[in-house]
């Protein structure tokens, strides 16, 4: 039994909050208290509506606070930044519980070709899935998939600094605390940006640098296509590296055709660096990015009319392709918000993914210029929408009222409504009696075939392609519905 003494509790404001399991073990002064819901004691006090009171140094900011009456409703336990459930589980899926709160677990997921990574709160880096040319970062390829997630290293320690995170076709980059970005995984290309003059393939994490060898430093945020990667910076420059067969790199060349160091985005051929930019989109062979609140700026492939200009061209350097506060980038095609809510693409449409109810089977055709997508075929526009992502043949939007809306190709599951569909369709989850809709999501991303949402709760749920055992369950299936992302485990 645990004593808790008045004058001890008086000094020892500074004490960890003591966490109970049974009233038996909260007793101050010879008198009993009761150990609340929250898993804290409190004593009789009757200047509380419920006649009892948390003791001083409860935890959660109970201390010295009333608690429930005994008829109230039991506060919410079990999900991020909740108080952890008495029974079990503590807490839902993709959170663990410390110190008596929910913490989240894993607070960013980067979607690879044929792999995922997962960044864990406390900074590490841990992927599953192929690992022929060192995408998992573990120090070690394979021809064999790793379906269980394995820890990224850099000299043989872990990385325990990385801040945001994001995969490319077969390679990843992160960046880390001081604004530095560090690539692993396929690199024959550049695409891993670390100067060498042979550009070729790495097991574990290399720097990125200039021309000059010195790091690119002040990074907040990357994305990364086929094979080339680009960063922004604190000020809005854009520096890229990897292939520039097709002008991605944005410098007004498109030779060398790939290039081993990170350079400027200039804003014409020969000009001065782009700047003013506040968020980055990369996809297959080209890259936008928002500046000035709404300016959309793109560079690189307009094969399929991604850009919406009615061009299918190369476009050397950033030119303004029109106005949005949001825009996704798949491998050929591209959807903006509409300050209405409503969602427009443009690009390949072979799949059915501009969502205007055409194509599908390979069977469809480019989009020059922005179509609205429709809630059906003929149908009116899809409304409601606050945010839009982006894989491969298909595309997805997070609504306003936090469910998520899918269309294009399902070959692999990647729309999460069971079925492809040219139109969109709401992600469903999968339940131990069937499905229901997949709610309360706040972040939502897409790659190839595959894409994640975060729930308000703290739980990461995904479907799409899992043959390789990306999903790090130790199984390889893809998945048609929404499913816990569950590999790895915290703490």
């Amino acid at each position: 039994m645990l004593v808790l003494w008045a004058a001890v509790l008086a000094g020892c404001a500074n004490r960890s909050p003591y966490t109970c399991s049974s009233s038996d073990q909260c007793v101050l002064g010879g008198e009993t208290g009761l150990c609340e819901p929250e898993g804290f004691c409190s004593f009789p006090d009757t200047g509380c509506e419920g006649g009892r009171r948390f003791e001083p140094n409860a935890g959660n900011g109970l201390g010295g606070t009333c608690a429930a009456p005994p008829d109230a409703p039991a506060p919410p336990c079990g999900e991020s930044g909740q108080v952890c459930c008495t029974g079990e589980p503590a807490c839902v899926d993709g959170t663990f519980c410390q110190g008596g709160t929910c913490q989240q677990c894993v607070t960013d997921v980067a979607i690879g070709h044929r792999y995922l990574c997962q960044l864990k709160y406390d900074k590490t880096v841990w992927c599953s899935g192929t690992n022929g040319s060192g995408e998992l970062g573990n120090g070690m390829s394979s021809m064999m998939p790793v379906p269980t997630p394995v820890q990224v290293v850099e000299n043989g320690m872990p990385m325990t600094d990385v801040t945001f995170l994001r995969g490319g076709y077969e390679f990843t980059c992160a960046v880390r605390t001081g604004g530095n970005v560090w690539c692993w995984g396929r690199g024959t290309q550049g695409q891993l940006g670390n100067g060498a003059a042979t550009p070729m393939d790495s097991i574990t994490p290399v720097r990125v640098v200039k021309q000059n060898g010195e790091p690119i430093t002040n990074i907040v945020q990357i994305d990364s296509g086929y094979s080339h990667a680009c960063a922004r910076d604190t000020n809005g420059d854009v520096w890229c590296w990897g292939r520039n067969s097709n002008a991605e790199l944005g410098d007004g060349t498109n030779l060398p055709s790939s290039r081993n160091f990170a350079s400027r985005v200039l804003d014409a051929v020969g000009g001065t660096a782009f700047t003013g930019a506040t968020e980055l989109i990369s996809g297959g062979d080209h890259n936008c990015v928002i500046k000035a609140g709404d300016q959309v700026w793109c560079w690189g492939a307009d094969f399929n009319g991604q850009f919406g200009d009615n061009q299918t061209t190369v476009h050397m350097v950033p030119f303004m392709a029109g106005r949005s506060t949001s825009i996704a980038s798949g491998v050929n095609h591209v959807c903006t918000l509409g300050a209405d809510s409503t969602v427009s693409c443009s690009g390949s449409n072979y799949h059915g993914n501009i969502g205007n109810g055409l194509g599908g089977s390979f069977n469809g055709q480019n989009e020059k210029v922005p179509v609205q997508v429709l809630t059906s075929i003929g149908g009116p526009p899809l409304t409601g929408a606050a945010k839009v992502v982006l894989g491969g043949p298909m595309s997805c939007a997070l609504m306003k009222d936090k469910t998520v809306q899918c269309w294009g190709d399902s070959n692999n599951g990647q729309t999460g409504a069971g079925t492809g569909a040219a139109t969109p369709g709401a992600v469903l989850r999968k339940t131990d009696d069937g499905a229901r809709k997949l709610t309360d999501v706040d972040r939502l991303m897409a790659r190839y075939p595959r894409a994640c949402a975060h729930t308000i709760a703290g739980t990461w749920m995904c479907w799409g392609r899992g043959r390789d055992g990306e999903f790090g369950d130790g199984k390889r299936l893809n998945r048609g519905l929404a499913e816990p992302l569950t590999g790895v485990t915290c703490p």
